[in-house]
């Protein structure tokens, strides 16, 4: 298999990880300056 072929496959994949966390946590992680939300950043279409 080619190069061109590997990366053509690889970007095809989804790759995903999680972790749980509680409400008490990600705000904790907000009020710390940890965790930025930047809706122009996470979405396109997004409400005025």
């Amino acid at each position: 298999m080619s190069l061109n072929e590997e990366i053509e496959i690889a970007r095809q994949q989804i790759v995903k990880d999680g972790y749980d966390m509680s409400i008490g946590e990600l705000m904790n992680l907000y009020k710390d300056n940890e965790l930025i939300i930047n809706l122009e950043f996470q979405r396109y279409f997004r409400w005025e």
